[in-house]
């Protein structure tokens, strides 16, 4: 259950009609939860084998000093398996939380065309996104996700893919565009991590 203080989209039956919210500005800041989503919970709902998926677009603003407590995920924000997160400005930042997922802990969909998501914290992987084994992440534009920590190592630690997860690039992007990437230990070696049909490049930097 999401905590008190934040944000909370979820499916609201509108002449059967999924829901999206969005955020064109303002800020969504010092919110605490026991469980995931520490500022902002995206859920939606199934009803007799029929799936309603929620939206949050999010153009501008900011979600900063949330965080999660005992056993929570997501310190900036959880997306379910039913949740849409579609980012194209604003930023993510100094978020928390004791498990994974200090900026976002994603299970669901997120597309990422512009913001930042950046100095968030986590004590184990995914210090800025950390990617479930189902979820779907699509980037374009001018994305920046850096200088997250995943404190278990007390390293940076920016978006973690699992085993068998890759990141689609659904358009070109821009020079000042800027992901790290983290593996587990076992894909070290050999791991497609990108792939898309336009141009893109993987700095040498890229994280393993």
């Amino acid at each position: 259950m999401p905590g008190i203080g934040m944000i909370v989209v979820t499916y609201i039956m509108v002449d059967n009609m999924n829901i999206l919210a969005k955020a064109y500005n303002g800020e969504i800041s010092e919110n605490e939860a026991a469980y995931n989503g520490g500022g902002v919970f995206i859920d939606g709902w199934i009803n007799q084998n029929n799936y309603y998926k929620s939206t949050f677009l999010m153009k501008d603003g900011i979600i900063s000093g949330n965080k999660t407590t005992k056993d929570g995920y997501g310190g900036g924000m959880s997306v379910s398996q039913y949740g849409i997160f579609k980012m194209q400005g604003g930023t993510i930042k100094e978020n928390e939380t004791l498990n994974s997922g200090g900026g976002i802990d994603l299970s669901g969909s997120f597309t990422m065309t512009g913001g930042s998501i950046v100095e968030n914290t986590s004590a184990y992987s995914g210090g800025g996104i950390y990617v479930n084994p189902d979820a779907l992440i699509y980037v374009s534009g001018t994305p920046i996700i850096k200088e997250n920590i995943g404190t278990e190592k007390k390293s940076v630690n920016n978006v973690y893919l699992p085993t068998d997860n890759i990141i689609h690039v659904i358009d070109a992007l821009e020079k000042s565009a800027n992901i790290g990437v983290s593996v587990g230990a076992k894909d070290m070696d050999h791991r497609k991590i990108a792939e898309g049909n336009n141009p893109y490049t993987i700095a040498d930097g890229t994280e393993t």
